[in-house]
């Protein structure tokens, strides 16, 4: 369908619609205000091609996504730190390393987590008994790569 035809297609819409509101619309204070929010909506339909012809293809447009509000995104990534470090916590703990504090540390870059260190305290852990002759830090290593997808170089493991 052609530019031309989609618009008038839309004033056509538009006018029917108003026909409809006037029939419905019992004649009161109110309705005159309604007749004025739908004339704007008229006068809309009917400019909004002329402006995008002038605009030689610029859009008026809203971009909604630079909208939204930085606090809820925020509140969002602290929210995936916080299941990421429970979720070290218990799978460690699952394989025989329980007791053990994580910290992560991040900062968002366009609106996404981006992880810079992962901290692994473990002053106080406990390690069961079939686990005494295996290498720890390869243990956790895995665990945090698997949820965290951070490399080894930003794993710090402090006693």
């Amino acid at each position: 369908m052609s530019a031309i035809s989609s618009w008038l297609l839309s004033v056509i819409g538009v006018i029917i619609i108003g026909v409809l509101i006037n029939i419905v619309l019992p004649h009161s204070s109110i309705s005159k205000f309604i007749y004025g929010i739908y004339s704007f909506i008229i006068i809309y339909v009917i400019i909004t091609p002329i402006i995008n012809i002038l605009s030689d293809g610029k859009s008026f447009t809203i971009n909604y996504d630079s909208i939204i509000d930085s606090s809820y995104i925020d509140s969002l990534n602290e929210n995936k730190e916080i299941v990421m470090e429970k979720s070290i916590i218990t799978k460690s703990a699952s394989l025989g390393i329980k007791n053990i504090d994580v910290d992560i540390v991040s900062h968002i870059s366009e609106n996404n987590l981006i992880l810079d260190k992962v901290y692994v305290n473990l002053q106080n852990a406990i390690i069961d008994e079939n686990l005494v002759h295996i290498d720890k830090y390869q243990v956790l290593d895995e665990v945090v790569n698997s949820i965290t997808k951070i490399g080894r170089e930003n794993i710090v493991y402090y006693e």
